[in-house]
């Protein structure tokens, strides 16, 4: 008796699993990234509001710079 591998027929079952699975791990891997920048961007926000009025001189920043960019969501840039 002749039996079919997975292989040879096209749009298998299986082959149609492993690229869901391809396309959850891409989604997943996108969504992990994107939750760490916007941990990044919500700490550094965090950090420059608390600097004071002479480091910000130094960065070349008004306390209106600070304000404008600290008002803004975690995911806006």
């Amino acid at each position: 008796m002749h039996t079919i591998s997975r292989r040879s027929v096209p749009g298998s079952v299986a082959d149609r699993l492993q690229e869901l699975a391809a396309l959850v791990v891409d989604w997943l891997v996108f969504a992990a990234d994107r939750i760490v920048t916007w941990q990044a961007r919500r700490r550094e926000r965090r950090m420059l509001a608390e600097l004071d009025d002479r480091a910000l001189h130094d960065l070349g920043l008004t306390r209106g710079d600070v304000l404008r960019e600290c008002s803004k969501r975690f995911w806006q840039t």
